[in-house]
């Protein structure tokens, strides 16, 4: 979407010019009937026309649905456009060119933008030709059609291919007058340590991954013979953000007739091969599991959503996952589903094997959140118990209270629950829910040690407890700096003595600062604060670093500690933070030298002239 706030009078001057029947008449068909224009609903399904549309109000109408609008209004409902778009789509319409209430860095960026999606455009459009006619494009087209796709299909979801090069399409359209400074923004080409550009995509099947308005956002690209990875997706750009998008939802919204669900898939081919066989309904996440925002998004379109998982051990384990996202969208009215497919079976084969009409009844048929919900709560736990039935209705309230409080769903769901332990439900309402298992706080799920000198034990029954008894240390996922600051916090007065090098104040990596801050902060703490870390990790949370602190109090490396004797705890903790003090003046340079390429590479409107110079000095200094 553009950068930049659309004025007002804009909006106004724009409906003032715009005659809604040639709106809605170039996509539906109408026909003159006294002062008004009627056709068949859009919207649902009629024989009848009900759907009336009145020039002199601008105003639609549907006598059946009740749907109704202005011009924009139908845009967004008929195209399935954000304001915003219908907005810019109506402006087209009318040869009006949209002005923005913009500050600088805004248009800034708002250009940069409009340059990433024309150089990612004509790539899209350069993988799609040699599809068609590069002299070595036999073994993709070969590989499609095995997958049993067809020429329409290919065309449809503009699928291409990348040859065998590295420079291929970077010498083409740097002959076009796109710059390697756009090529390396939109994600087409790669840098390497010597500052070479090269492609991206290299002798693979290309799926081109398009924004709502159908806009060239990204590729995922899939390889032709054994390199690794098998699949490889487009990097994070100003443009193209995996964690929103989701591949094949533009096609969908495309699709003839009301978009009435959804099938979240695994992977590009399965959207393409479902849609072949009829499915137009189905997309697929970009490499992340799906999110808040994914779901957001999608019930905006629909009320109904299906994820597609394995029927395997890992499946459902992702099903798990999935669920523990989707539980906060379920309301009265919406469907979430889990379809588990069969052995060794993908949306493809078992779609060629049973044809698309089985295959849409296993989707109406697939499980619903709650059961799902109650029928993996219940594994591990023997309900003929009376603890095990107190054990049960608890763990189900904690995920139960994630649903609206007045809804249906929720008191059904609660009915059944008391129907399968034999509690009364006014009996269930009153308990206490145990909420589902999340990550703890170690500084406020902890009781303080008696005194300084007792060594760092935590308190029984407690997060920590139980993570020494279930857990053997593993592998910390902490970087040099964040073990620094997990050092200490175990052992905060060392922060007085530890000399940090020079070079450390003018960092940009965001770790370090927050290593420097936090040293600064314990210099400054009463010493009432320092005398043990539950006291210290407290002080800094109430200094505003609670949330920045928790990835690092969560961490195993944090409780590394414990598996120490007592006398030498304080030893290890001093051995620690020298040797992560050594690594980080080490690997620092490297790492701040990344973290300003990828700022530069990915936000460049928001790099400040300090980061650029700093930028330029290391790159000097990795090319001594």
């Amino acid at each position: 979407m553009s950068s930049g706030r659309i004025p007002q009078s804009f909006i106004d001057d724009v409906l003032g010019r715009v005659d809604i029947v040639d709106v809605v008449g170039s996509r539906v068909k109408l026909k003159k009937s006294g002062k008004n224009y009627m056709g068949l609903c859009p919207f649902h399904h009629e024989k009848s026309p009900s759907f009336s549309v009145n020039s002199d109000k601008q105003f639609y109408h549907c006598f059946g649905c009740s749907a109704g609008g202005d011009a924009i209004q139908f845009l967004i409902d008929y195209e399935r456009l954000d304001f915003t778009a219908a907005v810019e789509e109506l402006a087209r319409f009318v040869g009006m060119e949209v002005p923005r209430e913009e500050s600088p860095q805004q248009r800034e960026q708002h250009k940069l933008q409009g340059q990433l999606y024309e150089v990612l455009k004509r790539a899209g459009e350069i993988y799609y030709q040699n599809l068609k006619d590069h002299e070595h494009r036999q073994q993709a087209v070969n590989y499609l059609k095995n997958r049993g796709l067809s020429g329409q299909i290919a065309k449809h979801f503009q699928i291409g291919f990348a040859p065998e090069g590295w420079q291929r399409l970077k010498e083409q359209l740097l002959k076009e007058n796109h710059s390697n400074e756009q090529l390396l923004l939109a994600g087409l080409t790669v840098e390497s340590e010597q500052g070479t550009q090269y492609d991206r995509f290299r002798n693979r099947i290309i799926f081109p991954i398009r924004d709502a308005r159908g806009r060239t956002i990204g590729f995922g690209g899939r390889v032709l013979n054994d390199d690794k990875p098998k699949y490889l997706n487009s990097p994070e750009t100003p443009v193209f953000h995996k964690g929103q998008e989701l591949y094949g939802l533009y096609e969908a919204k495309q699709a003839k007739g009301k978009l009435e669900r959804i099938l979240i898939v695994e992977g590009y081919m399965d959207v393409v091969a479902l849609s072949q066989h009829g499915i137009h309904y189905a997309v697929a996440t970009l490499g992340t599991s799906t999110s808040d925002t994914h779901l957001q998004r999608l019930f905006k379109l629909v009320d109904d959503v299906t994820f597609c998982f394995d029927g395997d051990a890992a499946g459902r384990n992702a099903a798990w996952r999935a669920l523990e996202i989707a539980i906060n969208h379920l309301q009265d009215g919406r469907q979430i589903r889990f379809l588990f497919l069969p052995d060794g079976e993908d949306p493809d084969s078992l779609i060629r094997k049973e044809g698309p009409e089985q295959f849409a009844l296993r989707i109406r048929e697939a499980t619903p959140l709650i059961d799902f919900l109650f029928n993996k709560i219940r594994e591990n736990i023997n309900i003929n118990t009376l603890d095990g039935k107190a054990s049960y209705a608890k763990q189900l309230l904690g995920w139960l209270d994630q649903l609206p409080g007045k809804s249906l769903i929720r008191a059904l769901a609660t009915t059944r629950l008391a129907d399968i332990t034999g509690l009364a439900e006014e009996t269930l309402k009153s308990l206490t829910a145990t909420k589902p298992e999340q990550t703890a706080d170690p500084v406020r799920e902890v009781n303080q040690p008696q005194t300084q000198e007792q060594a760092f034990v935590p308190a029984k029954n407690t997060r920590v407890d139980l993570f020494e008894v279930n857990h053997k240390p593993k592998k910390s996922a902490l970087n040099q700096a964040q073990k620094l600051v997990a050092n200490l916090l175990r052992q905060p007065r060392l922060a007085r003595d530890l000399k940090l090098p020079d070079d450390f104040q003018n960092t940009t990596d965001v770790d370090t600062q927050l290593l420097l801050q936090v040293i600064e902060l314990l210099n400054q703490a009463p010493a009432e604060h320092l005398k043990n870390p539950y006291l210290t990790c407290d002080w800094l949370h109430n200094q505003g670093l609670d949330k920045i602190l928790r990835h690092i109090e969560n961490s195993d490396y944090f409780w590394l500690v414990k598996y120490k004797k007592p006398e030498e705890q304080t030893g290890w903790v001093e051995s620690e933070l020298q040797k992560n003090l050594q690594d980080l003046q080490e690997k620092l340079p490297d790492k701040e030298y990344l973290h300003l390429k990828n700022r530069i590479t990915h936000h460049s409107s928001e790099v400040t002239e300090e980061e650029r110079n700093r930028y330029k000095e290391l790159l000097v200094q990795r090319k001594r």
